[in-house]
């Protein structure tokens, strides 16, 4: 299981401080509480403001490398906004362990102003491995402003070493502002132990929004993904659409998009959209979009187009998984178009696990398309394993075609541990194939439930190797039923 790191690692050490001609400046002390604005272009290291970036000329023996640093203790004025482009950024050696290439931070809580990066064409970020956390951006707000960064076509950011991500976000616990994030274009690399593309931990009650329409990320760290958030505590909502680009993840441990939720987290909701690019994940465990929720916040995975690719030993194509067993809110999956393709054993093409006391709904339509190649790698899978679960699994297939090639590998699965019910439907424009298991299954395990409905029909094209339909209670009080069920 991936585990995320604590706030106190995104921090410099106690005690450590930067050589004072390295240092960013916030201006004379009359000018404290001024807004930092930097503006970079071709060759400059210079600030309009209050705003220096560190010159490279300068000799240190702390940093090496160009960095822009801007920070304000106390609360501001107008906020920071660093407009880069056509420069370049590094960190290539440092005495401490974290040193972004570009440091954006408010932390007053009174501060109400925000946070804006824009990382334009021509802007080169590097870093190297010599100790660990050496980001491209870190941008931070503790108050009650939004912290916003736009990533354009044409600027690149590269890092190499363990929690190296290419941009990351820290709001703490009081903050109560927005995080948002729009990548439009360039290229963020890394190659590093939990390094991840983009990165998010937002403690506070404001909002996480992530909207990636183009370029490229690729993280090829073991426990890396490409697009994370992880909400420590707060009861903000994460919100991420991906329409386009491309995101690829390798090394295993990991996924393309992810989101986790700590037991704190309250009932902070996730909700993810993928309506185009490209998602590969490759890597036992590696999975293309995960939700792994401990809080009491529901899952909600919607996909209209694109595609999702997954590689390796228990790689699930979409998997959201709430392990809280007071959760009450639900799992919704739905497909309405774009493919999903795993290729390993249990390679799960949607995959939802409810530990709680929520629903789990699953649905395809239109032209969505899945297929699996691994043994026990079905095509949909839903699971409720509380005994004390009473609400219902519902899998709704109307439309779109599902192929499985692996032994044990059902097309679409609705497996209830609890007291409640189990309903699978395929409309007529649904095509199922899994020539080595069964087709469609519906199952009541708890022995105890005995007001738990078991329905499964089905008006498509269902082709298996010995029973298209299944439905099998543990509990046979008449509830089975089905076009071609058994009980």
């Amino acid at each position: 299981m991936v585990t995320s790191r604590n706030s106190h690692d995104f921090m410099p050490e106690a005690g450590a401080a930067e050589h004072p001609s390295m240092r960013a400046k916030c201006g004379p002390a009359a000018a404290l509480a001024l807004g930092l604005a930097l503006v970079l272009s071709a060759g400059e290291a210079a600030a309009q403001g209050v705003c220096a970036g560190d010159l490279p000329t300068v000799p240190n023996s702390n940093v090496g490398g160009t960095r822009i640093v801007c920070q304000e203790s106390n609360p501001s004025t107008s906020g920071i906004r660093i407009n880069a482009e056509s420069v370049s950024l590094s960190v290539t050696s440092s005495n401490f362990s974290f040193r972004p290439a570009i440091d954006a931070r408010l932390n007053s809580a009174s501060d109400v102003n925000d946070v804006n990066v824009r990382l334009g064409r021509g802007l080169v970020i590097s870093t190297g491995a010599a100790r660990p956390a050496f980001i491209g951006v870190y941008a931070r707000n503790a108050g009650s402003g939004g912290t916003r960064v736009v990533m354009e076509d044409g600027a690149s950011i590269t890092t190499t070493g363990g929690e190296a991500d290419g941009i990351r976000f820290s709001n703490p616990t009081a903050a109560t502002g927005i995080i948002d994030v729009r990548m439009t274009g360039g290229s963020i690399t890394t190659s590093g132990r939990e390094a991840h593309g983009i990165y998010i931990l937002h403690n506070g009650s404001g909002a996480s929004t992530i909207d990636m329409s183009g370029g490229a990320i690729k993280a090829s760290g073991s426990e890396s993904r490409g697009i994370h958030v992880y909400k420590q505590r707060g009861s903000g909502d994460t919100t991420i659409t991906f329409s386009g680009g491309s995101i690829e993840k390798s090394g295993g441990d990991g996924a393309g998009i992810g989101f986790e939720g700590n037991a704190n987290a309250n009932a902070a909701n996730a909700r993810i959209r993928v309506t185009g690019g490209s998602i590969t994940a490759e890597g036992v465990n590696s999975h293309g979009v995960f939700i792994n929720h401990q809080g009491t916040g529901g899952g909600d995975v919607a996909m209209t187009g694109g595609s999702i690719t997954t590689k390796g030993v228990n790689s699930h194509g979409v998997f959201a998984f709430l392990r809280n067993a007071a959760n009450d809110k639900a799992i919704n999956i739905g497909m309405a178009g774009g493919s999903v393709a795993t290729e390993g054993q249990i390679g799960v093409g949607l995959y939802g696990v409810h530990q709680g006391l929520g629903s789990v709904t699953m649905t395809m339509e239109g032209e969505a398309s899945i297929t699996t190649s691994g043994d026990s790698a079905h095509g949909v899978l839903a699971l409720l394993s509380n005994a004390a679960n009473d609400k219902a699994i519902n899998i709704d297939m109307a439309g779109g075609s599902v192929a499985t090639e692996g032994l044990g590998a059902t097309g679409l699965r609705g497996v209830h541990q609890g007291l409640g019910s189990v309903t699978v439907t395929t409309g007529g424009e649904a095509e199922i194939k899994s020539p080595f298991a069964v087709g469609v299954e519906g199952r009541l395990t708890n022995n105890a439930n005995a007001a738990g409905r078991l329905v499964v029909t089905h008006g498509g094209a269902v082709e298996a190797r010995d029973v298209g339909v299944l439905a099998w209670a543990a509990r046979r009080s008449g509830h089975t039923s089905g076009d071609g069920a058994e009980e």
